[in-house]
């Protein structure tokens, strides 16, 4: 009975239409700003892997959207799966529309190529009323400027859109941004109020409804496709019908359609300076330094503060021009960064701390210097607005056997002497006792660099252990203030959750960010704590999160948290 019930069904559902795949238009001519729906369907099958045409010529204002529908009639089914686009034509004449592709089992079915007559934009809208005259492109009207049409690579480009009216307006809505290919992007997110301009004497209303400030990442030259808007035009406001109930204006919906933008990108120019920095704008440097006198070991911050209109994602590092020989640099560490709009475009920021240890006695200078290419005036421009003089006593460590992070010298490296003799016959050159004499020196050198190392590693970990007791002491006395505050419930246990994080990210040497539930649970897990204390971290956690959604706790709760918050405080010290 099963089987007769099968091979029935799949009769009835095998007894349908022909497979097709059909492209279609909603009309076949059509003006410069206006719009055509292309839709690509597929009936009676089941397909996959759809590939829309190129669509040259045009831009994509949406799409694909994706529709289905099945149907059976008199025992017949049908079915069908289409891909809507909506298009808009970059320029007048024949445009085409080229072939679609699905593939169905083992064969690919392709789609007729369709043609569009575009011509140029006709009268945008009838006003409804006896008086006045159609709607002309003089009306309303946006314009996109850019500040800059010439650039070089990396230079920021603001890019404006405004619109023009001459006639009442009562709302507009972007259908169309620009994708800018071979730019980075920044929306500029400001508030544009209306003004008004005269353009040959006629005098309009405007707005800047869209803003970006764009960076170009290569050269050539690049086509800015144009924005398209939708304003609706008032058409009738009820002042000839005062006695209307319904007093909302009419209104007629036109398509607007901004010009293109040519943007030509230039390549920085040759010969690029050593140790330039990328950035490409107009930039300030400020530099300083925690100490100038140091013994030899001691460490050195030079914090770099960069400020400028370029973009940020292509600046890289300011350096130091430093004696190799007498100092150990390490990589900088970023400690802030930020972006602000401003009147002229976007203004980024970062600092950056270089750690530096002495190893030589002796005076010398550290010069920190950023270079950056001006676009106004063409040139590299170097910025060293301190120079800095450093006061290094102690005893030096031997160049010959630094580490492999040290710098090597450069102009100033002395040749080495190879084979030494003295003149003259002398039984003592070359004998057991000569050499012993001669390796003395060469093994006090490294007994005393590793020394120093070991010494200026026990430093550090002295000053971390400082650092965090203090903390211990700060969080424990915040934690007995907390237990006597007459505050809500709510507010007690947010403080209490704050201490637990802040000294956990002293301990844990986590830098001073948000991080996620997520990122917290990994870095206790692999934090060398007792499994105790790992367990009243998490169960804090869980508490916080509990007291967000849930609202108030009562007094138990509050002093059982604050009493694992102390527990997890004591029980943590700098040995871990």
């Amino acid at each position: 009975m099963r089987l007769v019930v099968a091979f029935i069904a799949t009769l009835f559902f095998q007894t349908g239409k022909a497979q097709s795949f059909k492209a279609n238009i909603d009309r076949s001519a059509i003006a410069l700003d206006q719009y055509v729906q292309v839709e690509f369907t597929l009936e009676n099958a089941n397909g996959n892997n759809f590939t829309p045409p190129d669509f040259g010529g045009w831009t994509v204002i949406q799409g694909p959207s994706t529709s289905s529908s099945v149907s059976i009639i008199n025992g017949v089914r049908s079915s069908s799966i289409s891909y809507v686009f909506v298009l808009s034509p970059k320029s007048i004449g024949a445009l085409f529309i080229g072939k679609a592709s699905i593939v169905v089992g083992n064969k690919t079915l392709l789609t007729d190529p369709l043609k569009v007559s575009v011509s140029k934009s006709s009268p945008q809208a009838s006003l409804n009323n006896k008086e006045t005259k159609a709607l002309s492109k003089q009306d309303i009207f946006v314009i996109a400027k850019a500040n800059h049409e010439k650039a070089y690579v990396g230079q920021q480009i603001i890019i404006e859109y405004k619109l023009y009216t001459s006639v009442d307006v009562d709302n507009y809505n972007i259908i169309h941004t620009p994708e800018f290919k071979g730019f980075h992007v920044n929306n500029i997110p400001r508030l544009s109020y209306d003004n008004r301009e005269s353009i040959n004497g006629r005098n309009y209303v405007t707005k800047v409804i869209f803003a970006a400030s764009i960076y170009p990442i290569q050269n050539g030259k690049f086509e800015i496709e144009p924005l398209h808007t939708r304003a609706s035009v008032v058409v009738d406001d009820n002042r000839n019908n005062p006695g209307s109930f319904f007093l909302l204006p009419a209104t007629e919906g036109v398509n607007l359609v901004s010009n293109p933008l040519q943007i030509d990108v230039q390549s920085l120019p040759q010969p690029v300076p050593q140790n330039f920095s990328g950035a490409v704008g107009n930039f300030s440097l400020a530099t300083r330094v925690d100490q100038l006198n140091v013994k030899v070991n001691d460490a050195i911050s030079v914090s770099l503060y960069v400020e400028g209109d370029g973009d940020l994602n292509r600046i890289g590092k300011p350096y130091l021009q430093l004696d190799s020989s007498a100092f150990q640099l390490y990589e900088p560490k970023i400690t802030k960064e930020n972006t602000d709009y401003k009147l002229n475009g976007f203004i980024g920021m970062r600092e950056l701390i270089y750690p530096i240890v002495a190893t030589q006695p002796g005076i010398y200078q550290i010069v920190p210097t950023f270079i950056y290419f001006n676009p106004d005036s063409e040139k590299y421009i170097s910025l060293a607005p301190e120079i800095f003089n450093m006061n290094v006593t102690g005893i030096g460590r031997s160049a010959a056997h630094e580490d492999d992070n040290h710098i090597p010298l450069q102009d100033s490296e002395l040749t080495i002497i190879k084979n030494p003799r003295l003149s003259g016959e002398s039984r003592f050159i070359g004998s057991t006792t000569y050499y012993i004499l001669l390796v003395l020196p060469l093994l006090g050198w490294l007994g005393s660099f590793f020394y120093s190392r070991k010494r200026f590693k026990k430093e550090l970990e002295n000053r971390d252990s400082i650092r965090l007791i203090r903390k211990k002491k700060d969080s424990l006395e915040k934690l007995n203030g907390l237990s006597a505050s007459q505050n809500t419930s709510k507010t007690i246990a947010d403080s209490a959750f704050d201490i637990m994080q802040a000294y956990l990210m002293e301990y844990l040497r986590i830098d001073d960010h948000a991080i996620s539930k997520s990122e917290w649970k990994e870095k206790i897990n692999n934090a060398n704590l007792n499994q105790s204390v790992k367990s009243k971290i998490i169960t804090v956690f869980n508490d916080a999160e509990m007291a967000l959604f849930a609202g108030q706790m009562n007094q138990e709760e509050i002093k059982d948290m604050i009493k694992k918050v102390r527990e997890i405080v004591e029980n943590t010290n700098p040995e871990g």
